[in-house]
């Protein structure tokens, strides 16, 4: 975990310092403008399964891409700048902000914290799962303890009728204060995460491959220990294979040179020196 969380620093300064600097504002703002037009365009809602105010939408889906190219940070900040871009668009006194915030934390940092411990389809789709899972949760234990009170005592003055009335008429069913909770949480937002979750899910685990290469999400370094992964025909990090690595300097840049079959390369070298001596030897006496 630590040497997990020392390479994430230490990649956000990489991005961060010196003349990469003003790349990364670019990007994060990129990935902020994408998040956004996904959040005011691409998303509809389920009024006959669902409450009319849980809308099916992808926001995230830029965040998790920036998560897994360039860290969680970067995850995290492009959740944070749509948030505040929302804003002016919401009524909710900015619970419904900070509810997208908690959640969208919750899918960004453990999905990208597991694909980043070994870039590979494997710790996506794990990383992508178990973020799901956690979104789930913690979006019944939000709104039961802070959104839907918030509701209730500030937006409708302790009046519990508005949502009463609303869930009664979409299941259909006399919805009391007691049985809200059950209805809303455990028919509404339950499910709702759940498959919004799995859309997210999957469009970023199809996606992502795709953009990688094309946009260069990702690129080769070569690290203090001169050791770098070989990365296999889909462009994937091989879990064994590791390519011994050295630098050499030409006109004051260095490159990675290939020194894995030195010593057998150099003994090869010297088996052909003395077979050459030999066959100048036998054309001497001839």
């Amino acid at each position: 975990m630590s040497e997990l969380r020392r390479n994430i620093v230490s990649n956000f300064k990489r991005y961060t310092d010196g003349k990469n600097r003003v790349e990364y504002i670019v990007k994060i703002a990129i990935y902020t403008t994408l998040s956004y037009i996904l959040y005011v365009v691409a998303k509809f809602p389920l009024p006959f399964i669902f409450p009319s105010f849980l809308d099916i939408q992808i926001s995230e889906l830029p965040a998790l891409i920036a998560g897994f190219s360039m860290g969680p940070i970067s995850g995290v900040l492009v959740i944070f700048f749509k948030c505040l871009l929302k804003l002016p668009l919401t009524g909710t006194f900015f619970v419904g902000e900070a509810t997208d915030f908690i959640l969208g934390i919750c899918f960004v940092v453990p999905s990208s914290l597991i694909y980043n411990s070994k870039k590979n389809k494997k710790t996506a789709l794990i990383g992508l799962v178990v973020a799901s899972a956690i979104v789930t949760v913690m979006s019944v234990i939000v709104n039961r303890f802070i959104s839907v009170p918030f509701y209730v005592e500030v937006m409708f003055k302790g009046s519990w009728a508005p949502l009463l009335g609303m869930m009664s008429g979409l299941y259909n069913r006399a919805v009391t204060k007691e049985t809200f909770y059950a209805w809303y949480l455990g028919v509404g937002v339950l499910p709702f995460n759940l498959l919004r979750c799995f859309i997210v899910s999957a469009v970023t685990f199809f996606l992502y491959p795709r953009l990688k290469r094309p946009l260069k999400l990702e690129t080769r370094e070569v690290y203090e220990d001169k050791y770098t992964p070989c990365e296999n025909k889909d462009g994937e990090s091989a879990d064994e294979e590791k390519t011994v690595v050295d630098t050499e300097e030409k006109d004051g840049v260095f490159t990675a040179v290939n020194t894995e079959n030195a010593d057998e390369i150099s003994q090869n070298d010297d088996n052909s020196a003395v077979n050459d001596d030999k066959d100048l030897a036998n054309d001497d006496k001839k």
